[in-house]
């Protein structure tokens, strides 16, 4: 897997396409075509709070992967959201530009 900050390395800056990813696990409701739910939303939540090129994850996504995936994400601490409680958000760790913050603790 190419991580997605080394993608775009050998790319010129005003050619590349920086993603940001935010993963959770949650409740996803499927209507005529379109998806909602709690797992949705926080999940374009984080989504908004990675860096470009970076992906954030849910806490309750880091402990279910922990051990199983070889991936490096930093504690970024808990982040008030917009229509859920506060949310504690770790963000990956190869390639350091998607920390979320400095300083950011790793688990």
């Amino acid at each position: 897997m190419r991580w997605p900050s080394t993608r775009n390395a050998d790319v010129a800056a005003d050619r590349r396409i920086e993603f940001r990813i935010g993963i959770n696990v949650g409740d996803v409701i499927v209507e005529e075509g379109d998806i909602h739910g709690d797992g949705v939303n926080i999940a374009a939540r984080l989504e908004a709070l990675a860096k470009p090129g970076g992906i954030g994850i849910s806490e309750d996504v880091f402990r279910q992967m922990r051990g199983k995936v070889d991936a490096e994400f930093a504690d970024i601490g808990e982040h008030s959201l917009k229509i859920v409680n506060p949310i504690r958000q770790r963000a990956s760790m190869r390639g350091s530009p998607e920390l979320g913050r400095r300083g950011a603790r790793r688990s």
